[in-house]
């Protein structure tokens, strides 16, 4: 609705290439913050962050945030998955595996929009999981939120389920930044 847009100044749009390709939805996000001339009559805009097609606009209720380049690396079956939580978070991800990838292996990168938009997303069929090597990185204040931790485990689970052979969580020291883009950039300098 154009009177619920004037609530909030856009700062950036993410799109979603992977699910354009594949014509499954048109899902975007739009980063933004809560204008300020529309605080006082609406306090329940001040934590939005992200506005986003509602389900009702979509045929399926989540998508991942998948990179044609990630998909790309995923033909090869010794590569493995990282999962995170936020399309920045995983853009950053990315650009420091590019610089150690040939020290580690190949990793490619999935980003999920909140700690449940995995459930229902029509990529997972596309995906191969089987016998591949996972790691979650959500926040590192995760197991200070009981939602988090559920979620964490409900999606270890179901890449199990998947036919992953091994799905290990992420941690690191709160102190050295919430977000794993926060920990990563904090490292490089």
């Amino acid at each position: 609705r154009k009177s619920h847009a004037k609530k909030f100044i856009p700062l950036y749009l993410i799109p979603y290439p992977i699910v354009d390709i594949l014509d499954k939805d048109r899902m975007v996000r739009v980063k933004v913050k809560p204008n300020p001339n529309y605080l006082q009559s609406d306090p329940s805009i001040q934590n939005t962050k992200y506005l986003q097609p509602s389900k009702e606009h979509l045929k399926y209720g989540s998508h991942l945030y998948i990179l044609p380049s990630e998909i790309e690396k995923l033909k090869s079956p010794k590569c493995h998955i990282i999962i995170v939580e936020g399309e920045k978070k995983a853009l950053k991800v990315i650009q420091e595996l590019r610089k150690i990838e040939s020290q580690i292996g190949k990793y490619a990168v999935i980003g999920i929009s909140g700690i449940y938009n995995w459930l229902n997303a029509p990529e997972w069929e596309m995906l191969d999981i089987q016998d591949r090597r996972v790691i979650i990185f959500f926040d590192a204040d995760s197991e200070r939120n009981i939602e988090v931790v559920k979620a964490e485990i409900q999606l270890t689970g179901f890449l199990y389920s998947k036919g992953a052979s091994q799905v290990l969580s992420a941690r690191w020291d709160l102190r050295k930044g919430k977000g794993i883009d926060d920990y990563l950039t904090q490292e490089s300098n």
